[in-house]
């Protein structure tokens, strides 16, 4: 392990343009930063601090080649549309669990289907049949 202070992950590299860096802020916002001339060079998939100044520095540089690699589960997340969807969704679910909180319930979590019942005398199965598939 580095003896190196670890530094706040900005960014993610997505894409090199001359002298501008396409970098993915967490949460999908996406941002175009411009690089002094006296700068490092930086690749695809590299992570990024950009200071208030506008300086970028590498916190990590990728190992691979090319980033995303084609057919690569991360290229889902490059559209910022999905991280504002998915925000929104935590946020639904955060503001109905609170509601019926608020309101006395008591969340719980089920047991899902399983393959055997137990062995109470008192318990009548269900059968669960899975359809075939078209």
């Amino acid at each position: 392990m580095s003896d190196e202070p670890r530094r706040p992950v900005v960014g993610r590299v997505l894409a090199t343009e001359d002298d501008t860096l396409r970098v993915q802020r967490p949460g999908g916002a996406l941002e175009a930063v411009r690089l002094a001339p006296t700068e490092a060079t930086f690749a695809a998939g590299d992570l990024v601090h950009v200071d208030a100044g506008g300086t970028v520095e590498r916190v990590f540089r990728h190992p691979r080649g090319e980033w995303p690699e084609p057919k690569d589960d991360a290229l889902r997340f490059l559209d910022g549309m999905r991280w504002a969807r998915l925000a929104r969704r935590a946020d639904l679910i955060h503001e109905t669990r609170d509601h019926f909180r608020d309101a006395g319930f008591l969340e719980v979590d089920t047991p899902r289907v399983v393959a055997s019942v137990g062995t109470e005398v008192h318990i009548d199965p269900s059968r669960v049949t899975q359809r075939p598939e078209a």
